[in-house]
């Protein structure tokens, strides 16, 4: 409506304005005079009938003392001189007592008791006079006043179409009865209807008079305003700016126009001016034309010689990379062959003076590998060769797996090493998991090597949480010389250190934190430190990463233990905080102390209160040796059966070797969640085995570990070889079947300890296999066997979908010799031969800058950890069993990629490239071909819902992988790569 109001015409508008005024005002005028008109009447017609009804009144007292009922009738018909009154009764009342000389309407007693002491006496109607006394049919409308009514005193009351007015009848000092008069409101209702006609009327008129007054008189305002819009559209059409519009006008109108002519000349004084600049101008052009050219001429040649210094500048560069690329390789080569001679000297009976040489070699050796490699990952950052990956990974399992790496340096320097992980922190996300650990290698090595005493924290959190993202603070704390803000400028610059001093000092190219700071810029996120100089240092990294699956945290524990209580004893605050985050979100409810006499206190008061602690974590480097007897002397007099003491000692360090009144267990730092999780798992359900000490011991004498029966389920023959020596190493018996078929007949036939199914198989697949296993157990009563899933995926719905077929647990492909005598052990309920650290052996004797080098190669294109463990589990460390499945491999991997793949593309067959994806990924993996495997795992997804769009770049892909596996796993067996 606004809208619609503005658009209209300047002349509308005003009458507009004019005729709703208007309308307004005489509205409002007519509505208070026909208010006040119906008050004044209703006032009016009260008055005169109640001054009607004191006469009437008065006149009937004698004939109602005398009970003339025809008297009173016949001074009622007066009323037809009133010809509004339409009806009169007189009512009497028999009785005495309710006769009161009360006049006071406001009087709170009533006047009557009862209404039925009351009886007409006398009545009139204009219709019709009544004669007769007879008693009427229908009750009079007056009788349903009488009982709330104060008779004593003249009152009225409205009704939408007559007006009543009650008279009380003296005689003497008593009131003897009552006059209820009843007039119509006709005569209102035809006055109030001439009012509107004639106020409708007058306001048609004004109305009609108000619209020529304003047609006339709007003229004085239009008129100028649209001869002023003429004048400006001709202005605008035709570029007349000499025309100028007359006026005799002194208001606002006036200085408008007066305006409009102002402008009109400077705009004709400004086309003059421009006309005669103009003129010049064309010289001037033409002067500037010609400089130009020359310029023109000079900027060619200039562009030329940067054009040739580009050339020029890029065929350095590439020659500085390719440099770079043959010396790696020049240097590479001899260094590692150096290398594998001094691992070779160094397996050998040595003197120890000759030994130490030869260590101090092997570390030289190394940190010159790190350096060559930092420079290559600068090159190849500079260069925009370097691409992220966007893996499935376990944040905090990646985190914790760094921090052990690193932790044998941090502890040798005699610092403690701690991962402080928020419950915040989402359980799987996905990321670059060799960029990542990189990045904190770099972060944590720093601290160490600047940090003299003390500890190390790395510290985890969730910043924020938006959908499927969550933004994520990793932060790696020191005590170390600190750093000064003037460096914050220059700190992540290559080739830069604190000062000359520190460089030769601790040593180190100054690529690290240049490094780093490129990855975190390539990923997206943010790199800084707060720190002062001698009061330590903080780098925190924050980064956004895509969470997998639900939102549920990475400290979601397995088992929870409502209602136990512990204590943790170490000196550094961080580690204890550490310990009650992991044990709160086991439900367990923590104290800490970094004092071991304050410990042992603790103990004795709940011991007092009858409150005893279940688990005791306390620090061996914390335990004092004089505290340390009393701790054990306390608990033993204590006689505490249900309390246990675990000592946390560092990882690489010496065991506790105490002899202790008191079974105690040994948990290994860095904390971890894992650890603590089965230190709380084997406190609370322990196995049945000796305590103390004793319980880790190999069982001696007569006592043989018992041998498993594994029933071995799967189809790859390379996963197939891996499983089976993996089982023999663990001293286990086992039978192999290639498919849920054959599965089914060994397991009828023979009696197994466990079944590991994998779940995707020809003829029938692991779900169903176990289906059937069940529901044959169910029938034949026969005693449940432990059904562990062997699968290459560990997202939610895969893992219900196994617990839904029957099977009892999963462990994800590929998997470690520790994982996988952990499950057995857990479902078996049986001591198997522990690992003899097979994943460590490739890294036996190397130190932590080697075990660096080896975790980045790993993951670039082979993770050769897992050949050496594929090697270990042969005697003697052998290659034959490695080279069986890297040839197993090759073999069944060459017919994938280069016929059956092609072929199922060409048929769109979804299934067949989902199956063929699904079995490349599980052996590529197994031998540690993880960029393949993520390659197939792509294709495989992609194939299972239908989406073939891609699959052929996917495919060209996995040949182009594969070729480079292939090259690398045939160099690892000719002993190229070590």
């Amino acid at each position: 409506m606004i809208q619609r109001f503005r658009n209209l015409p300047i002349q509308r508008k005003l009458n507009a304005i004019i005729m709703a005024t208007s309308v307004t005002v005489l509205a409002l005028a007519s509505f208070a005079y026909l208010n006040v008109e119906i008050v004044s009447f209703s006032r009016l017609l009260q008055e005169d009938i109640a001054t009607l009804s004191e006469v009437v009144g008065a006149n009937l007292a004698a004939p109602m003392a005398f009970d003339r009922s025809e008297e009173a009738d016949e001074i009622l018909t007066a009323l037809k001189a009133a010809p509004t009154v339409t009806r009169a009764e007189v009512y009497i009342k028999r009785s005495d007592a309710w006769i009161s000389t009360s006049t006071n309407p406001n009087s709170a007693t009533p006047t009557h008791t009862d209404d039925g002491d009351f009886s007409q006496f006398a009545s009139y109607t204009r219709d019709a006079e009544r004669t007769d006394r007879e008693p009427e049919t229908v009750p009079s409308p007056f009788l349903t006043y009488l009982p709330d009514i104060n008779i004593g005193v003249q009152g009225h009351q409205f009704t939408s179409t007559t007006l009543t007015i009650w008279t009380p009848i003296h005689l003497e000092s008593g009131v003897i009865g009552v006059l209820f008069v009843e007039a119509s409101l006709d005569e209102l209702y035809h006055r109030i209807y001439r009012f509107i006609l004639y106020v409708l009327g007058i306001v048609l008129l004004s109305l009609a008079a108000a619209y020529g007054l304003s047609s006339i008189l709007q003229r004085q305002i239009s008129e100028p305003i649209l001869t002023l819009t003429n004048a400006m559209e001709q202005v605008s059409k035709v570029k007349q700016y000499e025309l100028r519009l007359e006026h005799d006008r002194a208001d606002e109108l006036g200085v408008l126009i007066k305006g409009f002519n102002e402008m009109l000349s400077q705009i004709q004084l400004r086309d003059l001016a421009l006309k005669e600049h103009s003129d010049q101008l064309e010289d001037e052009v033409e002067e500037r034309t010609q400089e130009l050219k020359k310029a023109n001429l000079i900027m060619e040649k200039a562009l030329e010689d940067l054009r040739v210094a580009k050339e020029s500048a890029e065929t350095a560069n590439r020659a500085k990379s390719q440099f770079l690329a043959n010396m790696s390789h020049e240097i590479r080569t001899p260094l590692n062959g150096m290398l594998g001679a001094i691992d070779l000297l160094m397996s050998g009976d040595m003197p120890e003076p000759q030994l130490k040489l030869i260590e101090l070699s092997q570390r030289s050796g190394e940190a010159l590998l790190q350096i060559i490699d930092d420079i290559l990952d600068l090159s190849r950052i500079e260069s925009g060769k370097m691409t992220l990956e966007a893996v499935e990974i376990d944040l905090i399992e990646l985190i914790e797996d760094t921090a052990d790496q690193l932790a044998e340096r941090a502890y040798n320097k005699g610092l403690d090493l701690t991962c402080l992980i928020s419950p915040r922190v989402p359980a799987a996300v996905r990321a670059d998991p060799v960029r990542l650990r990189q990045i904190l290698i770099n972060l944590v090595g720093n601290s160490i090597k600047f940090t003299e005493q003390g500890e190390i924290t790395i510290r985890i959190d969730q910043l924020d949480s938006s959908g499927r993202h969550a933004g994520i603070q990793v932060s790696v704390k020191d005590t170390g010389i600190g750093l000064s803000t003037a460096l914050k400028e220059r700190i992540f610059q290559s080739f830069t250190q604190a000062d000359g001093a520190t460089t030769r000092r601790f040593g180190g190219a100054g690529l690290g934190l240049a490094i780093t700071k490129r990855l975190v810029d390539m990923m997206g996120g943010q790199i800084d430190y707060d720190g002062e100089e001698g009061k330590g240092a903080e780098f925190w990294v924050k980064l956004r990463f895509e969470k997998i699956g639900d939102s549920r945290s990475g400290l979601t524990p397995p088992m929870i233990y409502d209602g136990e209580r512990a204590l943790v004893i170490d000196r550094h605050q961080n580690s204890n905080d550490a310990m009650k985050i992991l044990l709160d979100s086991c439900g367990v409810k923590a104290d800490s102390t970094t004092n071991d006499v304050e410990g042992l206190n603790m103990i004795q008061n709940r011991h007092a209160e009858r409150k005893p602690y279940n688990v005791v974590f306390a620090d061996m480097a914390t335990l004092r040796e004089s505290s340390e007897k009393a701790l054990f002397e306390a608990l033993s007099h204590l006689n505490e059966p249900q309390t246990h003491f675990i000592i946390m000692t560092r990882l690489g360090g010496r065991e506790f070797e105490a002899r202790t009144p008191i079974p105690w267990k040994t948990m290994f730092k860095p904390i971890r969640r894992s650890r603590v999780w089965d230190c709380l798992h084997d406190c609370f359900h322990p196995e049945p085995e000796a305590a103390g000490a004793a319980a880790v011991e190999t069982p001696q004498g007569d006592e043989k570990a018992r041998v498993l029966r594994v029933l071995l389920v799967e189809d790859n023959e390379v996963n197939q070889i891996i499983m089976k020596e993996m089982l023999q190493y663990l001293g286990c018996e086992v039978v192999l079947s290639s498919n849920g078929q054959e599965a089914l007949d060994e397991w009828g036939e023979q009696d197994f300890d466990a079944v590991l199914m994998d779940c995707q198989m020809p003829v029938m697949d692991g779900y169903e296999a176990t289906r059937m296993i069940r529901n044959d157990e169910e029938i034949s009563g026969k005693e449940r066997t432990p059904i562990i899933a062997v699968t290459a995926h560990a997202i939610k719905g895969d893992r219900d979908k196994c617990i839904d077929a029957g099977m009892d647990d999963y462990v994800s492909k590929p998997f470690t010799l520790e994982q996988l005598q952990a499950k057995l052990s857990e479902w078996t309920s049986t001591q198997l031969k522990a690992p003899e650290a097979a994943s460590n052996k490739a890294r036996a004797g190397k130190s932590p800058q080697a075990n660096a080098e080896l975790s980045k190669r790993d993951s670039s294109l082979i993770a050769f950890e897992m050949l050496h463990r594929i090697r270990a589990l042969q005697p003697n460390g052998g290659g034959a069993l490695l080279k069986t499945v890297i040839d197993n491999f090759i073999r069944d991997s060459e017919s994938i990629v280069n016929d059956q793949l092609g072929e199922g593309f060409a048929r769109q067959d979804s299934a067949a490239l989902t199956s063929l994806a699904h079995r490349m990924k599980s052996s590529s993996a197994n031998v540690g071909a993880l960029r393949l495997s993520a390659c197939c795992k792509e294709l495989e997804m992609n194939a299972r819902g239908g989406e073939l769009e891609n699959a052929a770049n996917a495919i060209e892909q996995i040949k182009t992988e594969f070729m480079l596996a292939k090259q690398e796993l045939n160099r690892f067996l000719d002993g190229e790569i070590t």
